[in-house]
């Protein structure tokens, strides 16, 4: 079933280029997918989670205006940094959500706001 959403929402992306609405969204979820942040249980290489750094910087440089892409994108940024283990990484790109994103009315931000000020609150301990 993941593959099954995965390929629809690659199809979105491949049918609309140029839909600056739907397809950033897509790609997102499609990187996202790939980079196994969608399911915890999903094993996926750290070569695989770099990659998905890339992508989601990438994608952010290609939809400047698009305040949700922007803000997921570093929040997700932020999730493959924790995942790696890169912790100041991550707690920066946490930071950076709630500084710039703080005070946008957009619900959807709001969320990835709350999240990313919970995830810059913990501690976390560099090996």
């Amino acid at each position: 079933a993941r593959e099954i959403v995965r390929q629809t929402y690659s199809k979105v992306a491949e049918f609309f280029p140029d839909d600056r609405t739907f397809t950033p969204v897509a790609r997102l979820t499609v990187i996202e997918m790939d980079g196994g942040l969608d399911n915890q249980r999903v094993v996926v290489s750290k070569d695989t989670v770099y990659d998905a750094i890339e992508q989601l910087q990438q994608l952010a440089g290609q939809y400047p205006d698009h305040a949700f892409v922007q803000a997921k994108a570093l929040y997700d940024q932020g999730l493959c940094h924790k995942r790696l283990g890169e912790f100041a990484q991550a707690q920066e790109c946490f930071k950076t959500i709630s500084e710039k994103y703080a005070k946008n009315s957009n619900e959807a931000i709001s969320d990835i706001v709350r999240r990313a000020a919970f995830y810059y609150n913990q501690t976390y301990v560099n090996p």
